[in-house]
């Protein structure tokens, strides 16, 4: 990571260099798998702080999430009586492309922002269902496609209390599915989605917290279909 300042402009630059080196062993041997792979993911920030503290961020940055273990499990497990599941070895790693333009302002112990974003991701990384055999389904994980998601996310951070810390993002914004999978039975599906979370942190005594956070996801297309809106909380 580079980073500097002249007067009202800042910046930072970075690139992350890993490299993976997977073997993937089981009694399937037709599952057997071995990936040595190097890549780059730079990050790019720019800033730029005007009068009374209003302060502008552009950024560009390369990510990428990996597969977890069981998503390659090579062997057929049941969950329950009508639903089954089996890993893919072949499954890849997604990467994402975020470009972002960000406003924020800090108002005494409390602070605003704005973003704008546009993320296009590769290779997403899907749960699939397909009939198996009378009455049961099979699940596995699978690279469906790409999507992309175009929108504005505000956020607030408030201390109404010494003892309490409040954050309160939400998001909107368009949404599209590029379907690879012939099989699937969709093609380019798209939607507006919506998102909502309130984080509320709290210091009971000396050396305790305590968080209770709700977070509320609305409707959204799928690679197979949609999904309906949901919620759930955390204390």
């Amino acid at each position: 990571i580079l980073a500097d300042n002249y007067k009202a402009f800042d910046f930072q630059l970075g690139v992350r260099g890993e490299h993976t080196h997977r073997v993937l062993e089981s009694s399937k041997e037709w599952a057997n798998r071995t990936v040595n792979r190097f890549e780059l993911f730079p990050s790019v920030h720019l800033g730029y702080t005007f009068p009374k503290d209003h302060h502008v961020m552009a950024s560009f940055s390369y990510r990428t999430t990996r597969p977890q273990l069981f998503y390659m499990e090579p062997y057929i497990t049941y969950r329950d009586y009508y639903s089954a599941e089996i890993g893919n070895p072949d499954i890849l790693p997604e990467y994402i492309y975020v470009y972002e333009l960000n406003y924020r302002k800090n108002i005494g112990e409390h602070a605003v922002s704005a973003t704008l974003f546009h993320r296009n991701r590769k290779d997403k990384i899907e749960r699939l269902r397909v009939p198996y055999e009378a009455g049961v389904t099979l699940d596995s994980m699978a690279n469906v496609g790409n999507d992309y998601a175009t929108g504005l996310e505000l956020s607030i951070q408030a201390q109404p209390a010494r003892w309490w810390n409040l954050t309160l993002n939400g998001s909107y914004y368009y949404y599209k599915v590029k379907n690879k999978l012939k099989d699937s039975g969709g093609a380019n599906e798209t939607s507006r989605n919506y998102e909502i979370m309130l984080n509320n942190g709290f210091s009971a005594g000396k050396n305790t917290r305590i968080q209770l956070d709700g977070n509320l996801v609305g409707p959204s297309v799928t690679t197979q279909g949609k999904t309906d809106a949901f919620w759930y909380m955390n204390l």
